[in-house]
């Protein structure tokens, strides 16, 4: 159909698509989800792995959200790994 619904819809269902990608990928440098280094606690999240690594972690996690296209957020990467 090409009615105004069906456009809104299509659309939506592709953003969702897009969406549901992006959060399952791991943010390049920042470990891949799992330790950068042998020093560092830094660990990469993504959907699959949020609710275990912190919301069902008795420790305490800080968290940043970080864009992978950002060069203010590549730049602070080298700094949360000083600070795990």
């Amino acid at each position: 159909q090409r009615d105004l619904q069906s456009l809104i819809q299509t659309a939506l269902d592709n953003v969702v698509k897009v969406v549901s990608a992006r959060v399952n990928e791991s943010i390049p440098g920042s470990g891949g989800g799992s330790q950068s280094s042998k020093d560092s606690k830094v660990v990469g999240l993504n959907g699959s792995n949020f609710q275990e690594k912190v919301l069902n972690n008795p420790e305490v996690s800080m968290v940043a959200f970080i864009a992978p296209w950002c060069g203010h957020c590549k730049a602070l990467l080298p700094e949360w790994e000083k600070a795990s």
